[in-house]
């Protein structure tokens, strides 16, 4: 097996917990018993690790962005930051762009082109803006630093040293989110590693520069998260009172001047599955309806 200190970086998000106990004593101890399980477990040198560890530190600022995560800002904010008509243009020509590749895993997976899209759009601006923390220093800092998600983000550490060695990727200077998360979907480790999928032939996949590889990673995702072909993702109700269909449930978002009563279905869900926050998930339905809207304009006026 390869030094870690030479391992290459790779992403993935959900994945197997090997057991990483959330609590430590001090962070140095919780380090060194990391190392410890870590190289047990994968035939590692601790040498090594610790020696990976010493050039790592603690990023106070990401624990800031943790305990005030951009999610939980209201619906009312959270809807005009990210369905922007440059947003809704961009998610247009990247649909039009990628149509092909869309269209391919709309047959294979069942799900729409503009979902894929809204959440690639989301994410990354469509690949614009992929991060600037580095990701081992931030997995390092959230692992040891962090205790309320401690386990969570000694899993995506492990997670991501598996994926830098098996890929070969530069595992000091690859560049993620606050969170860790990394490429033009904004997968976490685990993630890249248990449903990325390469799509140009090669073995390993390219969530940083590959668009078709992107796209395709997001479907299997949402495959194996149980989308389902053809069915609703939510619907304006009238008012809280307005009947519901057998598989729907209300959802309440306070809007600007009223709140909103929504009707939202089982892939709703799924796409809180790629992030736990119902104002996500409708910034995600929402936004595809606009790309489909301004996709279908633009052919109209071309044709």
């Amino acid at each position: 097996m390869k030094k870690l200190l030479a391992l290459s970086l790779t992403l993935g998000f959900c994945g197997q917990i090997i057991g990483f106990p959330a609590f430590a004593f001090t962070p140095q101890q919780s380090e060194q018993q990391f190392i410890q399980q870590f190289s047990k477990k994968y035939h590692t040198k601790q040498s090594e690790l610790q020696a990976l560890f010493k050039k790592l530190q603690e990023n106070k600022s990401l624990i800031v962005k943790m305990t005030a995560p951009f999610e939980k800002k209201p619906w009312s904010f959270y809807r005009h930051f990210f369905i922007t008509d440059a947003r809704i243009q961009g998610g247009a020509l990247y649909l039009k762009k990628h149509h092909a590749m869309l269209l391919r895993m709309q047959k294979k997976y069942g799900v729409l082109p503009s979902i894929m899209t809204a959440i690639i759009g989301i994410e990354t601006a469509y690949g614009e803006n992929t991060g600037t923390y580095p990701v081992l220093n931030t997995l390092y800092t959230l692992a040891f630093y962090y205790p309320p998600r401690s386990t969570f983000f000694k899993n995506e550490l492990s997670q991501y040293l598996l994926l830098v060695r098996d890929n070969h990727f530069p595992i000091l200077s690859l560049k993620g989110s606050y969170a860790g998360a990394l490429g033009i979907p904004q997968f976490m480790p685990s993630s890249y590693r248990y449903y990325g999928v390469a799509m140009h032939g090669e073995k390993s996949v390219d969530l940083f520069h590959n668009n078709n590889d992107a796209i395709a990673s997001v479907a299997n995702y949402f495959h194996h998260m149980g989308w389902k072909e053809n069915q609703p993702i939510a619907r304006r109700l009238t008012s809280k009172n307005a009947p519901l269909e057998k598989t729907e449930k209300r959802i309440t978002l306070a809007g600007e001047k009223r709140d909103e009563y929504w009707a939202v279905a089982h892939n709703f869900d799924v796409i809180m599955r790629y992030n736990h926050n119902v104002v996500y998930a409708m910034a995600v339905y929402q936004l595809s309806r606009a790309i489909e809207n301004a996709y279908a304009n633009k052919n109209t006026h071309k044709s």
